[in-house]
């Protein structure tokens, strides 16, 4: 049983059924080159991950029927809650059920820090970092909350604030 592709046939015109599309050497050279381009940049992207997210302004959480806006300005620190993040604004906080990896992507990275697995930080909100008995950090914010800063997050932070 024959099937017939109409566009394929359209394209091929005369030629016969062993060839596939329309003759090279019928193609109009400047066409050849666009189609060479075209496939080279299909090509060049074949294999490579989706584009980096980009830096978020804004985040969305739901409350009680209301639907809130969250500046990432407006933002004093981040922390884990099971399956959900709590961003701590001001006196509020504000649930989004959502990835701690996730939100970090989206954050701007010269303005947030992760400290901890469970918490990440508005740099401008940072006041002091306190040595605790046990060789530890705390980190102070202007509000007054004390995080726990992780051994394994020194590292980063020592480059971001150059001590």
């Amino acid at each position: 049983m024959r099937t017939s592709n109409t566009l394929l046939e359209s394209n091929v015109g005369e030629q016969s059924g062993s060839k596939l599309g329309p003759d090279p050497a019928a193609t109009p050279p400047a066409n050849r080159l666009s189609l060479r381009k075209q496939l080279a940049a299909l090509v060049s992207g074949v294999g490579q991950t989706a584009t980096e997210p980009q830096p978020m302004d804004c985040f969305v959480a739901k409350s009680k029927g209301r639907v809130i806006f969250i500046r990432s300005t407006e933002i004093d620190w981040i922390e884990t809650a099971n399956n959900y993040v709590k961003l701590h604004v001001g006196e509020e906080t504000h649930l989004m059920r959502e990835t701690m990896a996730n939100v970090e992507a989206k954050l701007p990275a010269d303005r947030f820090l992760r400290i901890s697995r469970s918490a990440i930080v508005n740099l401008e909100r940072m006041r002091e970092l306190q040595r605790l008995p046990n060789n530890g950090y705390a980190v102070i914010l202007t509000n007054g909350d004390q995080l726990n800063l992780s051994r394994g997050y020194r590292k980063r932070l020592r480059q971001v604030v150059r001590i």
